[in-house]
């Protein structure tokens, strides 16, 4: 719309152009206009000439803001889109991580079983009671790696895109993980006062 709007004021801005050089070249000749009747045609098609490069102007201008701001928008999608594939292949090294920490915590945990089922019998009571203690504390760490790796993941609770990310896999998520734009509908949270309340429209 912004584009045609443009051109037809191109259009005009040419057109006024035209007629005050129409004008000018009708002024030597009395048979066709008089003076003052040229003069004031020359006159009005100034005013309008210089009234549309005005406001081709204007509009020229306020289009290039939105193309900047267009631009700028674009660049920190791209930017975020990246951000997202390079948090992506960190959480998957993470969970390969944590997945092989387990395997070995599961092993682990079966030799400790065997070896407290083995010497049990033959074990005194404070043995005893020492191998039942290792074998709670593997049963602790298996326990604590696995709700690390289920939390190496961070689900969004609304579908959109993100624009910023404020940490790393592998760091704590304190505050604001990530910020999303949704899509579609535009949610507003403001305070009123009670006088205005019924003013309130959607």
């Amino acid at each position: 719309m912004v584009d045609s709007t443009l051109a037809d004021i191109s259009k005009m801005r040419k057109l006024a152009s035209t007629m005050i050089d129409v004008t000018d070249a009708s002024v030597a000749d009395s048979n066709n206009l008089t003076s003052a009747t040229l003069t004031s045609n020359k006159n009005t098609f100034s005013s309008m000439y210089t009234a549309m490069s005005s406001k081709y102007t204007s509009i020229a201008n306020t289009l290039e803001a939105d193309n900047d701001k267009r631009r700028s928008i674009e660049q920190q999608i791209t930017q975020a889109q990246a951000d997202i594939e390079y948090q992506k292949k960190q959480i998957i090294l993470k969970q390969k991580e944590i997945e092989q920490s387990k395997v070995s915590n599961e092993q682990q945990l079966a030799n400790d079983t065997i070896d407290y089922t083995l010497k049990l019998d033959p074990l005194s009571a404070d043995e005893k009671q020492l191998a039942e203690l290792q074998l709670e504390s593997a049963k602790i760490s298996l326990r604590e790696k696995e709700l690390a790796l289920s939390k190496t993941q961070l689900v969004s609770p609304v579908e959109g895109v993100i624009l910023s990310l404020s940490g790393h896999v592998g760091e704590m998520a304190t505050g604001t993980f990530a910020t999303v734009a949704t899509q579609g509908y535009t949610y507003v949270e403001s305070a009123i006062s009670e006088d205005d309340i019924e003013l309130v429209k959607v």
